[in-house]
């Protein structure tokens, strides 16, 4: 697995303070995406670091969750900005 955080990504994070990235994949609910998988970004530690592979990059401690984890898989951490909101996404990840 690799795993990039952009430039972009790096520089808004330090300007945070934010030193952690946990990927997690969320259940969705309801209508076509019933029982789909779908990545979440959280700034935070997970609870359970069992459930977690863990690694550091530019000094960001990055947390994946072990389902999301695949051997060919490349993930960057990106920048997104929607109206107002500005938050952390993950590209290369396949729904599940």
């Amino acid at each position: 697995m690799n795993i990039n955080i952009s430039q972009q990504t790096n520089d808004y994070l330090k300007k945070k303070n934010i030193n952690c990235l946990t990927l997690n994949m969320v259940i969705a609910g309801s209508g076509d995406l019933s029982g789909c998988a779908i990545p979440q970004v959280n700034y935070e530690e997970p609870s359970d670091k069992n459930r977690y592979y863990h690694t550091l990059v530019n000094n960001i401690n990055v947390f994946i969750h072990k389902s999301a984890i695949e051997d060919d898989i490349k993930l960057e951490f990106v920048l997104r900005k929607f109206l107002f909101y500005t938050y952390v996404d993950v590209e290369g990840i396949k729904i599940l």
